[in-house]
């Protein structure tokens, strides 16, 4: 009988060692793989590449949001939050599209619960539509400014025919991502105006970013992401490694912005492109004889139910009232003759007489982030009531003296 070699022993016992490495490595991964689908963690990545838009929602993607609030959600077939449409309008049926960001894409709350699915209930009995069924279409995506929200529009909006269209604008955001300057995402089209026209440029497309989104790698990497709970923890912890306390304070800072009137050329300039790219849409939907309403979301701050927390912010920037963004939105909307509602002084009423929170949920800051089910359903109330009560395109104070 031979004996065996000290060799193949030592080889015997490596492979042991490592086999109950791998082992408990296993065994390891699936106790926090059950452990984190238990508490409901759950963070996919659920964006896209679009070559004009910039990014897009993955078409047919199921998941559970609890970054921030909890909700099911699914994808459509075309990439957006909404249940399957037809691009052929259906007989007898008045289209609603909803432009926007994060606050039309609503993945806080369940999809029945985003205002502009509540306004598809609330505006079933309104004479706007005469006596067609209402359908409303929510075309959001995080992060969005009203020049990729132009851009959705031409690209992907008009397909579905709609008859009147809404743009959501949200106060702390849209101006620095409509800013090429001002932002800190720049693998994104953006327009500039020169010549007092507006220019579109769309480099963003040779932005190594956006190039490494597309490889097969890449792809099949973000694949495995959204499988595992694990490996979704792990990608948020080292992203939260990897930001810059500076550039998120900076990024608050510029978000305190819409309360303010700009100083500085750059912050002029993003009003000045803001405004001319809501004209833009205005114009689009003009040509198409279309209904345009603009909309303004609320912030936090403007509807916290706490006078104290209102005053000592207000105080901090030594502004009048945290409504400029408000003034200056409704003043462009008198000059081109755009039905607008800003909703933060309605919400702040309410929110305030309620004593109520309209933004947070349980596992966020109190009264901060976006909208929770409150905020959306208050929302959708105080926009029926704007349609409903007599849609119509306002005239300019001149023409109400003729």
């Amino acid at each position: 009988m031979n004996a065996v070699s000290p060799q193949k022993t030592r080889l015997k016992k490596a492979a042991g060692r490592v086999m109950l490495v791998c082992g408990g490595l296993l065994a390891g991964l699936l106790v926090g793989e059950c452990a984190l689908r238990m508490v409901s963690f759950s963070e996919p990545q659920i964006y896209a590449r679009d070559q004009f838009v910039g990014t897009r929602l993955k078409a047919d993607f199921e998941g559970i949001w609890t970054k921030e609030g909890q909700a099911h959600f699914r994808i459509n077939n075309a990439g957006f939050r909404d249940v399957d449409r037809s691009h052929a309008k259906p007989e007898g049926t008045f289209r609603i599209a909803v432009l926007g960001d994060s606050y039309v894409e609503a993945l806080q709350v369940p999809l029945e619960k985003a205002f502009w699915s509540v306004l598809e209930t609330e505006l079933a009995n309104c004479s706007l539509s005469g006596q067609k069924k209402v359908e409303v279409m929510g075309f959001g995506v995080s992060g969005f400014g009203t020049g990729q929200q132009l851009l959705m529009l031409r690209q992907y909006v008009w397909d579905y025919d709609p008859d009147m269209v809404i743009l959501l604008m949200c106060p702390r955001n849209d101006l620095a991502d409509n800013s090429r300057q001002l932002t800190s995402n720049v693998v994104r089209p953006f327009f500039s105006l020169k010549d007092n026209q507006l220019e579109l440029d769309n480099s963003f497309r040779q932005h190594p970013s956006y190039i490494h989104a597309g490889k097969a790698s890449t792809r099949f990497k973000v694949a495995c992401i959204n499988r595992s709970r694990v490996l979704q923890l792990y990608s948020r912890i080292r992203n939260e490694a990897g930001s810059d306390d500076a550039e998120s304070t900076s990024q608050a800072d510029a978000a305190n912005m819409c309360y303010v009137e700009p100083e500085t050329a750059a912050w002029r300039d993003a009003w000045n492109l803001t405004e001319r790219l809501v004209v833009e849409i205005q114009k689009g939907v003009q040509q198409r004889d279309v209904q345009f309403l603009l909309v303004t979301a609320s912030s936090e701050i403007q509807v916290d139910p706490r006078q104290s927390v209102r005053e000592e912010f207000r105080k901090q920037l030594g502004v009048a009232d945290l409504f400029y963004f408000e003034r200056r939105i409704e003043a462009l909307a008198t000059r081109n003759r755009i039905t607008a509602i800003c909703l933060g002084e309605p919400m702040a009423q309410v929110a305030q007489k309620e004593n109520s929170f309209l933004h947070g949920f349980p596992n966020t800051a109190k009264g901060r982030g976006h909208w929770n089910a409150d905020g959306h359903r208050l929302a959708a109330k105080l926009i029926t009531e704007k349609l409903c009560g007599g849609f119509q395109r306002p005239s300019t104070p001149d023409e109400s003296l003729r």
